[in-house]
């Protein structure tokens, strides 16, 4: 079930943790869901998506290498390194909605 949160959520560890309740499970498997993703996908600007599609293969390559690690300062070193692409992603959402205007 974790894969099918995707680029949004997948670097969040209590989503992830989560991921694997029965309730979670439900929810990400509803039509409901589902129509929110298409939603997102079809209203969220080009630049946007890749900045999370960018963000999502630092951060999955990242947790590959902590996975993998039986090392507990190598793992350390890892947690520590995932700030970088957490602060750049983060300025990057700034500098795109700083001065966004939506209309409701």
């Amino acid at each position: 079930m974790v894969d099918m949160l995707g680029r949004h959520a997948r670097h969040y560890y209590d989503l992830f943790c989560l991921a694997e309740r029965p309730e979670i499970v439900a929810m990400l498997r509803s039509a409901e869901y589902a129509a929110i993703n298409a939603d997102y996908d079809r209203i969220a600007a080009p630049e946007e998506l890749q900045r999370y599609s960018d963000y999502a293969g630092k951060i999955g390559y990242l947790l590959e290498r902590f996975d993998s690690s039986a090392d507990p300062a190598e793992k350390l070193d890892l947690m520590a390194e995932m700030e970088r692409p957490a602060l750049e992603e983060l300025k990057g959402f700034l500098r795109a909605h700083i001065e966004a205007r939506f209309v409701l």
